[in-house]
């Protein structure tokens, strides 16, 4: 699954997700579905067994610049995500546009190695996620040997516009491109960055509370803490009402919107703006406490557990210049296991191209840089 725009997915249709608002373009299965399947499903929105059938001069989109910013609307006002199922033509096709009008140097060679390496993340870390269907191990296995002719021939509608409009919503990788090539798309960058850390920091806060609620009752671990008292079996409900110096941290309202564990997700779990000074230090001196006295957690505190993830809280309060440089300095010394920005987890976010970026600018190859730089 690659993302395009905004909550904008396209991928193969060999495995169809009916329960997601989707368009099918497709010669075996866009096609409108039976009364008996439409119900308590997500939305079919378009369908078509060609994309000339739908995209062109007299169709439902005009071109498609216009299908993607189209969908891309259709998401703002659901605040759910869409997603192109494509069969292979209509894929190589949809992809090949939406590069050449995205990136503003990219040549062929560059976009196909681009494309390949995506599908590639895609395949590894996602195929089995995103398939529920899928019965092979090459079910995302997609033919793409006319990326190049349809590379050539695409010619994207409006791409000032487009950038005018959606600078902000396009993935990460090309505005760092462009901020790492020339300085450019700054603000935009800042924009991007700050929800995808804002998640990795949350993940990170959760894990460090997951680590507080299955060894309190533990006492070398609880004495450490200097908890208001030891927890056993007897006692261990009463943790909640806990106001020493790591008891309250772990479950104040302050800090946390339930008080018990919750799956993370930006925004619902964690109130980062209301973080202070003080609590950053009480998580750092948490972590090398947990690392110090329980052993199946030392390698995670110290090398999977960066403490230094808390000192990026600034991108929720003031995401000054300095911290974005600093950030990204701190980034590209790949010293961490998964990046702040461009973790594993995250769908929108290719690892491996940041990761040739942040190792691109070291370098100074600027034309790798400028190739797959947006503005």
């Amino acid at each position: 699954m690659l993302h395009l725009l905004k909550k904008v997915y396209l991928t193969s249709d060999r495995a169809i997700d009916i329960d997601l608002d989707r368009v099918v373009i497709s010669k075996n299965y866009g096609i409108k579905p039976l009364n008996s399947i439409t119900v308590e499903h997500g939305l079919l929105i378009n369908y078509s067994k060609d994309i000339t059938d739908i995209v062109g001069a007299d169709k439902d989109y005009s071109d498609i610049t216009d299908m993607i910013t189209t969908l891309a609307e259709f998401c703002e006002n659901s605040q759910k995500r869409v997603i192109i199922y494509a069969d292979d033509s209509a894929f190589v096709k949809i992809i090949a546009y939406w590069y050449k009008l995205t990136f503003r140097n990219i040549d062929s060679e560059s976009a196909k190695l681009y494309l390949d390496n995506s599908l590639s993340k895609f395949y590894t870390f996602e195929s089995a996620r995103a398939n529920r269907f899928a019965t092979t191990d090459t079910a995302f296995s997609i033919d793409t040997s006319s990326f190049d002719s349809e590379f050539k021939s695409a010619t994207p509608v409006g791409r000032e516009e487009f950038l005018g409009k959606y600078l902000s919503d396009i993935s990460v990788e090309g505005l760092l491109a462009s901020y790492l090539c020339n300085g450019s798309a700054k603000q935009e960058l800042k924009a991007s960055l700050t929800p995808l850390i804002s998640k990795d920091l949350e993940k990170h806060l959760y894990e460090l509370k997951e680590i507080f609620f299955t060894h309190f009752t533990r006492q070398r671990f609880a004495e450490k803490l200097n908890l208001d008292k030891d927890y056993d079996w007897s006692n261990l409900t009463t943790i909640f009402q806990d106001q020493s110096r790591f008891g309250e941290l772990f479950i104040n309202d302050r800090i946390w919107n339930k008080k018990t564990m919750y799956t993370p997700s930006a925004g619902d779990n964690v109130k980062l703006s209301n973080i202070t000074p003080a609590d950053v230090q009480a998580f750092k001196d948490f972590t090398l406490i947990s690392g110090s006295i329980l052993q199946e957690e030392s390698a995670y505190a110290y090398v999977k557990s960066d403490i230094n993830k808390l000192d990026f809280l600034g991108v929720v309060t003031d995401f000054s210049d300095e911290l974005l440089d600093t950030i990204i300095e701190t980034e590209s010394t790949f010293e961490h296991e998964a990046g702040s920005f461009f973790s594993i987890d995250l769908e929108t976010v290719n690892h491996y191209f940041i990761e040739a970026l942040l190792t691109a600018k070291k370098l100074g190859d600027t034309d790798f840089l400028s190739k797959h730089s947006v503005v």
